[in-house]
């Protein structure tokens, strides 16, 4: 199986994974469709299509826009891209059929495979969002506590912490020097970073 068809497996239809903390051996459970898994983000709902509560109790919970927006863009681009785009049954056919009928028609598209591979990624982050926490203190690895991050669009400068602790995969980064920490190393990195008021002392 190619990459490609790989992953629009996982998009639209019912394929395993992995469960986490399982590895010796590794223990496996059927997951929905990606895209099904998106449609119910967007809606609000849990496995079984039940509506989550919204703050009211009993009120409908808000549509999550910006899992609309990546349905939209996943629904637009391959309306225009599969083999039968134009046609008049087009709207009445199914996303994961067109989408796999793309794939099939053009199973070596390079473009094609990283679309596919980029929205498989936005999908699983909007389903399991990583978790980030800022860690104030120095790189042991380049001495700096904080990076300086410019917006593209409006020029404007912020300061974040330069080190930063993901949930998944488990591991600290330093965003100026790019040095990384994990497993074992993330324990021994408690003692090597220095505080706000350890710098100064030191200095």
């Amino acid at each position: 199986m190619t990459l490609l068809a790989e992953t629009v497996h996982q998009l639209t239809r019912t394929h395993k994974v992995r469960i986490p903390g399982t590895e010796h051996p590794a223990q496996y459970a059927d997951a929905l469709p990606l895209l099904e898994q998106l449609r119910m983000l967007v809606r609000g709902t849990g496995h079984g299509g039940q509506e989550r509560s919204g703050a009211g109790g009993g009120s409908k919970p808000p549509i999550n826009l910006r899992a609309l927006d990546l349905l939209n863009e996943i629904t637009t681009t391959v309306n225009q891209g599969w083999p039968g785009a134009g046609r008049p049954v087009t709207q009445a056919v199914p996303l994961g059929f067109k989408l796999r009928a793309w794939a099939e028609h053009d199973p070596e598209n390079a473009r094609l495979t990283d679309q596919c591979l980029a929205w498989a990624e936005q999908i699983t982050r909007a389903i399991h969002p990583v978790k980030r926490i800022d860690i104030m203190g120095t790189c042991p690895s380049c001495q700096c506590t904080h990076v300086m991050n410019t917006d593209s669009e409006t020029g404007e400068h912020t300061y974040n912490h330069a080190l930063t602790a993901y949930t998944e995969p488990a591991h600290v980064a330093c965003a100026v020097c790019g040095t990384t920490w994990e497993g074992q190393a993330i324990h021994h990195l408690r003692g090597l970073v220095r505080t706000p008021a350890e710098t100064v002392s030191a200095e």
